[in-house]
């Protein structure tokens, strides 16, 4: 990928723009999840996936909602351009590309395609369909787009806009390298893979039905100017400047394949791969508003590494990163939420308890006492991933105490519990 921009360094750095969209786009995530249920790795892949300028490939069985949700995200960010492709083995360039300009054709006796604003050399995002079912020369042709966001053929060299794509198809990618080798280095070069299958819950697809019914999308809106600076700083500043994190990070990434290669002697990862996630641990700082990377950022790269799409994958990869990180913050002295976490703590044991016999005025001052509880749990801002997880499970147990409470006011001969 190439990088045009200025290289950057944090005191340079707009922080308070950067804590924005980071929120802005946690939040845009939270509501397309939903939106759209058991998409939560999908759409974690997709969240980095923006902040790194990289790539999603989506494959599994059809019908699975993987165009809505496409559309449904993007829609969520303004001032961009998306060009989808439905591709097939039957196209050739100018189906992707656009038809030829006949006047150069006639003149020059070159092949030159339009670069005006609708063409796929100006979009910032790209949906193709059907990805796999494209001819390699012309997967070829698109890697150069994907990859380095050049377009060349022939005389005509075009920089792309660019900024990333989402690929869809039916077909298995791992079946489709071992029939034809070659297309390994194609894939490999998109950093996020998702296995998208039916919906496998009740709950799951009532909330599909709702959302289909109702025509749900998401609220949240995030200026692409926005998007764009903040994936800037991650191909451009260098975050991570001390070499021990290096060190504790190869040792997660080699622990971790090791253990994948004693249980699958396929399994493979790429050198390139594991520098490539590297840029998705220092967007995991940038979406908390930080700057500075920390080792539990070194979690965010499952979202890349753990390419089956099976929880358990991720679930590994947790149980071998936790320790090996746990134990480097011990050594670094790295405490970064400290302070937050003791005032979750603190929040989590002022949750009250609702007494048998409890009147109704009580009961009012009970609810009024739990609003302004979550008030104050929603005001702390975590930095670290675990921080946002203690404090959303504290604002999980308010809201259900808020809904047994507001059960009792309404049903006042309902049985109160004893407290948590």
């Amino acid at each position: 990928m190439n990088h045009t921009m200025a290289v950057m360094d944090g005191a340079s750095l707009d922080m308070p723009r950067i804590a924005a969209v980071g929120s802005a786009l946690r939040e845009l995530v939270s509501e397309l999840d939903t939106i759209f249920p058991e998409r939560t790795r999908l759409l974690n892949q997709i969240m980095y996936a923006l902040l790194t300028r990289h790539h999603v490939q989506m494959f599994g069985e059809y019908g699975t909602g993987k165009t809505d949700l496409m559309n449904s995200l993007f829609g969520g960010i303004a001032g961009a351009r998306l060009l989808s492709v439905q591709m097939s083995k039957f196209m050739n360039e100018s189906h992707v590309f656009g038809l030829p300009n006949t006047r150069v054709m006639q003149e020059q006796g070159v092949i030159r395609f339009s670069n005006d604003a609708d063409s796929i050399f100006k979009c910032q995002f790209l949906s193709l369909d059907e990805y796999l079912d494209a001819p390699e020369p012309l997967l070829r042709t698109l890697l150069g787009i994907l990859n380095e966001r050049v377009f060349k053929r022939g005389r005509q060299v075009e920089n792309c806009d660019l900024h990333t794509a989402l690929v869809a198809t039916n077909c298995d990618p791992w079946e489709e390298i071992r029939k034809n080798q070659k297309l390994g280095a194609v894939l490999d070069r998109i950093l996020f893979w998702s296995h998208v299958n039916y919906l496998t819950t009740s709950e799951a697809r009532i909330r599909m039905y709702q959302k289909f019914a109702a025509g749900q999308v998401p609220s949240t809106k995030i200026a692409y100017g926005d998007l764009k600076y903040v994936s800037d700083i991650v191909l451009s500043a260098n975050q991570i400047t001390d070499p021990e994190f290096f060190v504790v990070y190869d040792q997660v990434i080699e622990d971790f394949c090791k253990g994948r290669k004693g249980q699958d002697k396929n399994f493979v990862i790429s050198d390139r791969r594991k520098c490539k996630l590297l840029q998705v641990v220092e967007a995991n700082a940038l979406l908390y508003g930080r700057y500075d990377v920390d080792y539990e950022d070194i979690l965010a790269a499952q979202w890349g590494i753990c390419l089956e799409s099976d929880p358990a994958e991720l679930v590994r990869f947790e149980a071998v990163a936790k320790p090996i990180i746990q134990e480097a913050k011990k050594k670094k002295g790295q405490n970064l939420d400290e302070v937050q976490i003791a005032l979750i703590k603190e929040y989590q044991a002022q949750i009250p308890k609702v007494p048998r016999g409890i009147e109704a005025g009580a009961l009012v001052d009970l609810a009024r006492t739990l609003l302004d509880l979550r008030k104050r749990v929603e005001g702390v801002r975590p930095q670290l991933p675990s921080t946002e997880a203690a404090k959303n499970e504290v604002l999980e147990k308010i809201g259900k105490k808020q809904a047994r409470v507001q059960k009792l006011i309404q049903d006042p001969l309902s049985v109160p519990d004893q407290g948590d």
